[in-house]
């Protein structure tokens, strides 16, 4: 892959190729892999924040939850306002929770807390906060 020999502006050529050729083609699966492999250079993607948020919510269907979190991140630090992005990373520290991952649950939980603390949902990270300090504390 030209990623990894260190071609990272020919990766990032073709990403763009690829890229609207997949989501013309409803495969955002292909896309959601292709953006995930770019996160670093994301920015530099061009893509709409409504189609990176649908690519984070493929990314985390698909199990890749640190390159979802990233993702998620990048549209809410851009747009704090925005509630889908947020609902994304809350869903992402549910299924930490799920998984027994309680420290990378109540991780992305303060990140929330400390980044969209006034939100509506300011009462279900702070639950949530505490559910994964709680169960850390069981666990250790």
């Amino acid at each position: 892959c030209l990623l990894r020999t260190g071609h990272i502006e020919d990766s990032l050529s073709v990403a763009l190729e690829a890229l609207p050729l997949c989501l013309g083609r409803g495969a955002i699966r292909l896309a959601s892999q292709l953006y995930a492999v770019h996160l670093r250079n994301a920015d530099r993607l061009g893509l709409a924040p409504a189609v990176v948020l649908d690519i984070s919510d493929e990314l985390r269907r698909l199990g890749d939850l640190t390159a979802s979190e990233r993702a998620y991140m990048k549209i809410l630090d851009a747009n704090p306002g925005e509630t889908r992005p947020l609902k994304g990373l809350l869903q992402l520290a549910e299924n930490h929770l799920q998984a027994q991952e309680y420290a990378e649950a109540a991780r992305i939980y303060e990140a929330l807390i400390g980044r969209c603390g006034d939100s509506p949902f300011a009462v279900h990270m702070q639950e949530g906060l505490a559910e994964a300090r709680r169960r850390m504390a069981k666990a250790s």
